[in-house]
């Protein structure tokens, strides 16, 4: 397989950016998270994009206007408190493939370990612009057989996956004139609710224990998983308990997912640990109705955390169960504990006071940490541009990475509606273990071939 790239070039805001927003502040969770760079892809199928027209004139000019309304993605990072937004633009390139669409994704299965061809260069600069990169990027990728696959990059220092998420929405409802044509739109800053605390700044220790108290030493692997609808009714059966009689699908995968990584560990390393382990959560959704705008930027996350010290028992069961439940309680402690301590008091000493806590929590050795995601619901999968919903929307795989990304799970949504997607990135040995361990795959299936 060859991958030509054919242009790279900068596509800039529609308008210009007014003086009085031409600094953008970052908030004091976006310091907390390291700055890189989060490639997804959209995979669009040769029969719905077989008589397209001026595709790039359609998503170059959709683009800048969404830029405009979300002008801090054309600005460049000024320093480690605000964004100098600048309108320089983003890095728009594309790219021709040699090979057809199905024989990358469904012969016999995704060669996920080929999708880094497909992504824009990273850092990402933009030509004529050698010394700060563009906060978002993107590469269309044009198969052989007339298929189309989209990458997207952003940079996690002030961006989400929920911010990336209405971000792309906006982007292809400008491209099929179906929404948020006017640049009118305000966006909310992250920084109105979690301010940085500029007259005491977040301590040096804290804000390491932050990014690196829970990461894993060693080389690590990534590979994809896929919870069908059926398996995953199964494990919400399997987790229901009078505490928790309801489970959720993301729940029931996650501490599925959870109970496996840690017998994998125990194999590898000859003894049980405690663990713990910090879910993502979105604060949009934890928060009063319409407390923020759909547009806001920023990293407005926080991390559940759940512990497990219960190493004795081997009663299947049991584990199941408890583990639901502690993932649960710690999700709900953002929502009843958390959250309105931070509207009352302050994000900054709220913000401040729960990183004490977890580097006390987490200061065990012993502890086997795992950092789970989920971006099911986000909408990706619905991103139309004018030829259809996407085939398929998944990350990169299959690569080796270091152990700053180590025992991290993002799920996503499957190319079915019930169906959840895992990206499990382990350490190698202990992946060998998973990906040959019979009551694992009774209901993950490894890398299965996508439909196109």
């Amino acid at each position: 397989m060859e991958v030509q790239v054919i242009s790279r070039e900068t596509t800039k805001p529609f308008s210009p950016t007014p003086h009085h927003l031409k600094t953008f502040k970052i908030s004091v969770i976006d310091k907390l998270v390291p700055s890189s760079f989060v490639p997804f892809f959209c995979f669009y199928s040769p029969n719905q994009t077989k008589n397209l027209q001026n595709l790039h004139q359609c998503l170059k000019e959709s683009l800048s206007k969404s830029l405009t309304i979300f002008y801090p993605f054309a600005g460049r990072v000024n320093d480690d408190l605000t964004i100098d937004c600048n309108d320089d633009g983003v890095l728009y390139t594309t790219a021709r493939v040699s090979s057809k669409m199905v024989d990358l994704l469904a012969n016999p299965q995704p060669k996920i370990e080929l999708f880094y061809h497909f992504m824009p260069p990273l850092p990402p600069f933009c030509p004529n612009q050698p010394d700060r990169p563009s906060q978002i990027a993107i590469q269309v990728n044009e198969f052989a057989c007339g298929g189309i696959a989209i990458c997207v990059c952003f940079n996690h220092l002030f961006i989400d996956f929920a911010t990336i998420s209405m971000f792309v929405k906006c982007w292809s409802e400008i491209a099929t004139n179906d929404g948020y044509i006017g640049t009118n739109i305000g966006i909310y800053p992250a920084v109105s609710l979690f301010p940085q605390g500029s007259e005491e700044p977040m301590p040096a220790g804290l804000l390491l224990a932050a990014q690196y108290t829970l990461l894993r030493e060693g080389r690590g692997t990534i590979r994809r998983f896929v919870f069908e609808g059926s398996a995953i009714s199964k494990l919400k059966e399997k987790a229901k308990s009078e505490r928790v009689p309801n489970p959720t699908r993301v729940e029931a995968v996650t501490c599925f997912l959870w109970k496996h990584l840690m017998a994998v560990s125990t194999v590898i390393w000859g003894s049980k640990q405690p663990s713990v382990l910090r879910h993502a959560v979105n604060l949009r959704k934890q928060m009063m109705p319409k407390m923020l705008s759909e547009f806001s930027i920023g990293n407005i996350i926080w991390t559940a955390v759940a512990l497990y010290h219960n190493i004795t028992t081997d009663k299947v069961a049991e584990v199941d169960r408890e583990l639901v439940r502690l993932v649960r309680e710690s999700i709900a402690d953002i929502k009843e504990k958390f959250v309105p301590k931070l509207l009352s008091n302050g994000g900054y000493e709220t913000i401040r006071e729960s990183l004490e806590e977890s580097k006390e929590t987490c200061s065990d050795k012993n502890l086997n940490p795992y950092t789970f995601s989920s971006w099911c619901t986000s909408g990706i999968p619905d991103t139309n541009f004018g030829w259809g919903k996407p085939a398929w929307v998944s990350l990169m795989g299959g690569a080796d990475v270091d152990s700053s990304y180590n025992n991290i799970v993002i799920m996503m949504d499957g190319q079915t509606s019930d169906a959840i997607e895992a990206w499990v990135t382990l350490d190698k040995r202990e992946m060998a273990v998973l990906e040959h361990d019979p009551n694992f795959l009774a209901f993950a299936s490894p890398n299965p071939t996508i439909s196109i």
